[in-house]
C-alpha cells in the first residue's frame, strides 16, 4: 500500500475523512498485520514487542508507506524488546492496581459514602493510564526516547490532546465491546482485522498530538 494522493514530504492532514479513506485503502495490509501480530503473541514474552510492532506498522500505513510486515515485527522484537516491556508494565501495573483499589473502595460505599472519593480518584487514575497507552506505544515504536520521557510525554499528551484521546478510546472500546459481546460471530473478524483496527485507531489519533506537541518535523 502507498498513498498516491500524497506528495513525498507533504505533511499529513488529519481528519475523519482521511482516516476512513486511509483505513479503506490499507485494509488488506492491516489484515496481514493482524495475523502476524497474533502469531508473534504466541510466545507470550514477545507480546509487548508485538504490540509495539503493531503500532509501528500502523504509523507507516497512515503515512502511506509500504510495510514489510514480517520483517518489521522481527526487527521490533530484536530492537524494542526490553523498552516495550518497560513501557507496558509501567502503565499496566499501576492501572491494574488502581482498578483493584477502586473496586475495593466502591464496595465500601454502602457502609460509608466517604469511600466514594478515593474510589473515584483511583478510577480517574486508571482511565488516565489507559488514555496514555496509545501515545506511549506509538512513541516506543517510532521515536527514540528514554522510557521516562515516553511516559512523561504520553501523560502530557493525554491532556493536551484530550478530545482526540477520549474519542480514540471510545472508538476502541466500542470495537472491543462489540467483539466480546458477539464473540461467536465476531471471531473470524477478530482473527482477520479487529486487533489491527484498534491499533490503527489508537495510532491515528495519537499521531495528531505527537506531530503537534512532540515531533520537530511533520510526518
Amino acid at each position: 500500500y502507498s498513498d498516491p494522493s500524497r506528495v513525498e514530504g507533504e505533511p499529513l492532514v488529519f481528519g475523519f475523512k482521511h482516516m476512513l479513506k486511509t483505513l479503506w485503502q490499507c485494509m488488506f495490509p492491516l489484515m496481514k498485520v493482524n495475523l502476524v501480530f497474533l502469531i508473534f503473541c504466541l510466545p507470550v514474552v514477545t507480546i509487548p514487542a508485538a504490540v509495539t510492532a503493531l503500532h509501528a506498522a500502523c504509523v507507516d500505513l497512515i503515512r502511506g508507506e509500504r510495510v514489510p510486515v514480517l520483517r518489521l515485527f522481527l526487527k521490533t522484537v530484536r530492537t524494542r524488546f526490553f523498552s516495550s516491556w518497560a513501557v507496558l508494565l509501567l502503565i499496566l501495573i499501576p492501572c491494574v492496581w488502581s482498578i483493584l483499589n477502586a473496586w475495593f473502595y466502591f464496595s465500601k460505599v454502602s457502609d460509608q459514602m466517604f469511600w466514594l472519593i478515593p474510589g473515584l480518584a483511583m478510577s480517574t487514575f486508571a482511565v488516565i493510564l489507559l488514555l496514555m497507552l496509545p501515545y506511549a506505544m506509538t512513541m516506543t515504536a517510532r521515536v527514540d526516547l528514554r522510557v521516562f520521557q515516553i511516559l512523561k510525554n504520553a501523560f502530557l499528551l493525554t491532556f493536551l490532546n484530550l478530545a482526540f484521546s477520549v474519542c480514540s478510546s471510545l472508538l476502541i472500546l466500542f470495537v472491543l465491546v462489540m467483539s466480546i459481546l458477539y464473540w461467536l460471530y465476531a471471531l473470524p473478524l477478530t482473527m482477520l482485522l479487529t486487533l489491527a483496527l484498534c491499533g490503527y485507531i489508537g495510532v491515528y489519533f495519537s499521531l495528531y498530538g505527537l506531530e503537534k506537541y512532540v515531533l520537530t518535523e511533520n510526518l
